[in-house]
């Protein structure tokens, strides 16, 4: 959001918060617990699921987040959303929990950006 917030605003980035959260509302099922830790990050606590379920779930979330970005005084403010998830082990405390979640994240983070980076290298290329 910091990146919306320096060229938009900070109104944008609310409109952004608010536009992430409606996704995240429509991807999740009811009794689902979403939290926003602060700043750009969020966990969601998926009970009664499986590793399987959660990768789909996250899948159409982040699907419908690259589909779909905000329009801002008739622009299109694109979201790039990064998810990781980790699976609840009855011998793993909730700090563990969440630094595997974290890990899992940064880690597609950074693989989106280093694919990211290799596309502007091919176009430059060209």
């Amino acid at each position: 959001f910091k990146q919306i917030n320096d060229e938009h605003g900070h109104a944008a980035g609310d409109a952004v918060l608010r536009h992430f959260g409606q996704n995240l509302r429509t991807h999740t099922r009811y009794d689902d617990f979403v939290a926003r830790f602060g700043g750009d990050e969020f966990a969601i606590l998926m009970t009664g699921s499986n590793p399987a379920a959660a990768n789909k779930r996250i899948s159409q979330l982040q699907n419908a987040t690259a589909r779909f970005p905000l329009i801002w005084q008739g622009k299109a403010l694109p979201i790039k959303a990064s998810f990781g998830h980790a699976s609840y082990e009855a011998k793993c405390d909730i700090g563990e929990l969440i630094r595997t979640a974290d890990e899992a994240m940064y880690d597609q983070k950074h693989s989106r950006r280093d694919a990211d980076e290799v596309k502007k290298a091919g176009h430059n290329a060209a």
